[in-house]
């Protein structure tokens, strides 16, 4: 198996009220490919989520803090993209599980920003995650 036909079928901001910063939920399918671009044919569908909470403090070192209501969309835009990268890289790596989380704090990420917040985008929602390859030699 070359690698991962990865959508994501559903992108829900959950943050409940009075929560320290924000939430959001991507629901994804994972399904096995044999190559780049082809479509999946073992019919194994495994559904999963990810929750990406972002606190408020490195929301607002990011300058994404609750003061202007416009910040909200920004901040669920940069969750989505981290979350796609944070399933890219998981799935490189090891099988994804039900439920994932990746806390976006001062820990988790410091310093800078990973990306340039003004020239955002809006991410694929579905794309390959390649498998690492096995490697040669003594383990």
């Amino acid at each position: 198996m070359w690698g991962n036909l990865v959508r994501i079928t559903k992108a829900e901001d959950i943050t409940g009220p009075g929560e320290d910063g924000y939430s959001l939920r991507l629901e994804f399918t994972v399904e096995p490919i044999e190559a780049p671009g082809d479509l999946p044919r073992s019919g194994k569908k495994e559904e999963a989520r990810l929750d990406v909470r972002m606190s408020d403090s490195r929301a607002a070192t990011w300058g994404l803090g609750r003061s202007r209501v416009e910040n909200r969309g920004k901040a669920v835009l940069l969750m989505k993209l981290l979350g796609v990268l944070h399933i890219k890289s998981v799935l490189g790596g090891r099988d994804v599980s039900k439920k994932e989380e990746l806390p976006v704090n001062t820990k988790t990420f410091p310093g800078e920003c990973p990306v340039v917040i003004g020239t955002m985008e809006e991410p694929d929602l579905s794309f390959e995650a390649e498998r690492p390859k096995k490697p040669i030699g003594f383990s």
